[in-house]
């Protein structure tokens, strides 16, 4: 199955920004096994790899201050988050092949029902949009650091080969990300080369985290979607047009289909979410610290960059937690459909057997961190309760 011309409209508009963003990446799932995208692929781990290298490098060093340190440490860990999502997307395809292929037979196939139409394609489109702006914010974010690391004035002004012995070189040499104790560029060339490789580097960390978080909730809500018209079709059934045993063996086929795909979704995910949670735990506790050291010093600009950070970590876990929840909401409302279904006029056999499809409906579908934890908002609050207790007793051992 492929997303060409033969298919919905709305699936290919849709569709298509994932298409081309994973495409790049060689993580598109449609085309996982062609040789073409496996190199992609290769060469973004490449990458990812060699930025976790170096930026070691420079942590291990130290030749400059401890806020080099620290930002070293930043782009590490979001490279390491990267990384760990690349290798676990590859090694995981053939479930997002399944929920692909779903959601293009899903959008290809006739709804007689325009109520139907309305609801997949207003969560379809919500979708996009967040994860569309998830995905500038990011690239913002990298157009950021990388017009900080420019030295536009420097290189209008690169020193000659005859002032190299009475100006210092290596102020001119600043960089995109902090490597300053590994380079130590001494011709133009040379920097302009590694300044390249750095913004390629940075991109592909953006890309991949901002678009692989934007893939994962579109599935997500498509399949919330999904559960929803299904609730509407159980709500519906019996009370508009004369009931058919038929319709309710198709809903109830559905609905079986849609728990194996939630289960396929999890699979899929949840130990790209383990990874995320465990990295970003790392990162926010040595995050917090500081914003702690800032404000003890009274660093406005400290303060300001370091509180940014923790905010989108936040929202970065938000962004998981809400999928989460929405998924366990939305498959708990068909037990509630069920129930306003115009039970009482059917067949005394279909509406025993409609109590066992309550019972199975009740148990909410959920995503999990590597199956250890589950992941909604009230997971998310717990982690924000023991981090604001983390940063209260730092706060305490600070002022001893």
């Amino acid at each position: 199955m492929s997303l060409g011309k033969g298919e919905d409209d709305d699936a290919v508009k849709i569709l298509m920004l994932y298409k081309t963003l994973l495409g790049l990446l060689g993580l598109w799932p449609l085309e996982a096994r062609s040789a073409r995208s496996l190199i992609r692929w290769c060469l973004a781990v490449a990458s990812e790899c060699v930025t976790i290298t170096v930026l070691s490098l420079e942590m291990y060093r130290q030749c400059r201050d401890s806020e080099d340190v620290f930002d070293a440490l930043l782009v590490n860990v979001s490279s390491t988050t990267s990384l760990c999502k690349l290798l676990l997307y590859r090694t995981s395809h053939r479930y997002k092949r399944e929920l692909l292929e779903s959601m293009i037979e899903d959008w290809s196939s006739p709804r007689k029902d325009p109520r139907t139409r309305e609801i997949a394609t207003s969560y379809a489109y919500t979708a996009r949009t967040v994860s569309v702006t998830y995905l500038y914010l990011g690239f913002v974010s990298a157009i950021f650091i990388i017009l900080k690391g420019l030295p536009l004035q420097a290189l209008l002004t690169w020193p000659t080969e005859t002032t190299l012995n009475q100006t210092d070189a290596t102020t001119y040499a600043k960089f995109i990300l902090q490597t300053y104790c590994v380079f130590d560029p001494s011709s133009r060339h040379l920097y302009v080369l590694i300044m390249a490789a750095q913004m390629i580097q940075l991109f592909v960390n953006c890309l991949s985290q901002c678009i692989h978080d934007g893939f994962f909730f579109a599935q997500t809500m498509h399949l919330c979607g999904q559960f929803k018209i299904l609730s509407v079709g159980f709500s519906d059934l019996g009370k508009n047009e004369r009931y058919r045993p038929c319709d309710l063996a198709k809903l109830i086929s559905r609905h079986s289909r849609l728990l194996r795909l939630s289960v396929v979704l999890e699979r899929a995910y949840c130990y790209t979410i383990l990874a995320h949670l465990c990295l970003f735990g790392l990162l926010l506790s040595i995050e917090g610290l500081h914003l702690l050291l800032c404000l003890k010093a009274n660093d406005v600009y400290g303060v300001g960059k370091h509180s940014v950070v923790v905010v989108t970590i936040f929202v970065s876990l938000l962004f998981y937690a809400v999928s989460g929840n929405f998924l366990k909401s939305h498959s708990e409302d068909v037990a509630n459909a069920v129930y306003d279904s115009s039970w009482y006029d059917f067949d005394e056999r279909e509406s025993k057997n409609l109590i066992f499809l309550i019972l199975r409906a009740n148990v909410a579908r959920k995503l999990t961190a590597g199956k250890l934890i589950d992941i909604d908002l009230q997971t998310f609050r717990e982690i924000v309760k023991i981090s604001a207790s983390y940063m209260s007793v730092l706060r305490i051992m600070l002022d001893e």
